[in-house]
């Protein structure tokens, strides 16, 4: 089934499983052999959850009391201190606590601070923060979110979690704000997020909720991923052979099963969001939590490329389950996406875990593997070190060949104002520094003004020359063509 024109629920792509939606019918759980309980730990340092993407819809608290009429002044109350870190507004809020800016003492760098209130959490939920907390530590990779410190308040009723600050929201975000990601980002994004998830399976870890709200981007469009809440850490191995071992007991029942410690860990249940889950992972208790990441990240680039996941169409999540379950055909894929795209989802949205691509297989695969990641966009720097002394920088300036970065920066009227008081004069600059350049330009500029475009004498040719040619551009040229005209020179 293909992404549909319909409107997608109003939480269809942030909807997380848990106790408040409606139980499987049992006659469905029959058929499927659903477990009677989903996953609910859903325990997320910092998720959708925390609504981190909105932070910038909290008003500041100092302001806010200004704005009530006639009442006494009364000095603002003071941002609450630790010895480490000062923090700041709230961004975000979760189950448990509040998600705060904060000022870090030492270097002044920003960080995202979850003060959690632990007193009344139950052990299930502490064990739940623990385990996050400490495959979040084990995995420090850069397009992962970092846990910087963990401290305990003074009375032990608090927990702050210190985690990266990302600027940028989520991928669910940018998608809904610019209907859709274009296609040649989604491949940029791509590259990035299956290198954390070969970082995380390489240890044996895998997300289980990988989804566009779970995905940040950073102000330099640096992937961060998060919500760890629903990461299991399980040797690949150990998972086949006990599905060997299960299919070996199914024919023969009289054979000895593990003990219940250890078959407790491979229980996995229902994990992560419904429109992004795995049909292994609904139809049995056990299932290859690799695979089960591959279809995911398949169902959040068609997410990402068309604001809208795989069956959004299904509002109830008991019927979005059973068809997931049941299907027989992967979801439709969309229909603008280059070949090469849609072949890349393909092998990620194969109903047979077993044919399903490995994270190394689409890492492999062209649509991803040409994408350079050093490419991009970046600031103007100068081609060579700024030395001692005026003249050796002047002639520093004059000497250096036009790059990429000078020949876009308007270096030369930076020279005009630190030789005006030499006796070096600007017309000399020009010449010396761009000789070679007013030649070849002459003859365009000579064009255009065969074209009636410009229309210059040879005194506002020069003119125009020791103020354009930094540029290198014909349509700065253009554009100040009138500028020139107005000076009189």
């Amino acid at each position: 089934m293909g992404v549909g024109a319909s409107s997608v629920p109003g939480n269809a792509t942030s909807e997380h499983i848990d106790g408040s939606l409606l139980p499987v019918p049992q006659l469905e759980r029959d058929k499927l052999g659903l477990e009677t309980t989903v996953d609910q730990s859903g325990i997320s340092l910092l998720g959708t959850g925390d609504n981190y993407d909105n932070y910038d819809n909290y008003d500041n608290e100092d302001d806010n009391e200004d704005k009530r009429p006639d009442r006494e002044f009364t000095p603002p109350k003071p941002r609450q201190r630790h010895l480490k870190y000062s923090l700041g507004r709230i961004i975000g809020h979760g189950s448990f606590g509040q998600v705060y800016l904060a000022l870090e003492h030492l270097t002044g760098k920003l960080l995202a601070v979850k003060e959690m209130v632990v007193k009344n959490c139950s052990r299930e939920v502490l064990e739940a923060i623990d385990a996050e907390t400490r495959i979040l530590i084990n995995l420090r990779h850069p397009n992962i979110v970092s846990i910087y410190d963990i401290e305990v308040s003074d009375d032990g009723n608090k927990l702050l979690i210190v985690m990266d600050f990302i600027a940028g929201g989520s991928l669910a975000s940018l998608s809904k704000s610019f209907k859709g990601i274009p296609e040649i980002l989604c491949r940029r994004y791509a590259r990035q997020i299956l290198e954390a998830i070969k970082h995380m399976h390489r240890q044996n870890v895998a997300h289980l909720d990988l989804k566009c709200s779970n995905i940040m981007i950073g102000g330099d469009g640096l992937v961060k991923l998060v919500d760890f809440g629903t990461a299991t850490r399980l040797a690949r191995d150990d998972i086949i052979n006990e599905l060997h071992r299960r299919k070996e007991a199914e024919a023969d029942p009289k054979k000895p099963g593990l003990p219940s410690e250890v078959a407790k860990k491979f229980n996995l249940g229902i994990k992560g969001s419904p429109y992004w889950i795995a049909p292994e992972c609904v139809r049995s208790t056990l299932y290859d939590i690799f695979k089960a990441d591959i279809w995911s990240i398949g169902c959040l680039f068609i997410e990402m490329f068309t604001t809208y996941p795989p069956f959004f169409q299904f509002k109830q999540v008991p019927a979005l389950l059973y068809h997931i379950a049941t299907i027989t055909e992967p979801p439709g894929l969309p229909e603008t996406m280059s070949d090469e795209g849609r072949d890349f989802l393909s092998k990620c949205l194969q109903i047979n875990p077993e044919a399903r691509a490995s994270v190394d297989d689409l890492l492999a695969h062209p649509w991803v593997a040409m994408v350079n990641l050093t490419f991009g966009i970046h600031p103007l720097v100068p081609d060579k070190p700024v030395v001692s002394g005026h003249e050796a920088h002047l002639q520093q300036s004059i000497d250096a060949p036009p790059s990429l970065a000078t020949s876009k920066a308007d270096k030369l009227l930076g020279l005009f104002t630190k030789t005006k008081d030499t006796d070096v004069t600007q017309s000399t600059i020009a010449k010396n520094w761009f000789g070679k350049s007013k030649a070849n330009l002459s003859q365009s500029i000579r064009n255009l003004q065969a074209s009636a475009k410009i229309d210059l004498n040879e005194d506002e040719l020069d003119s125009l020359f020791e103020l354009a040619l930094p540029k290198e551009d014909l349509s700065f040229i253009v554009l100040q063509h009138d500028k020139i005209l107005d000076a009189g020179i």
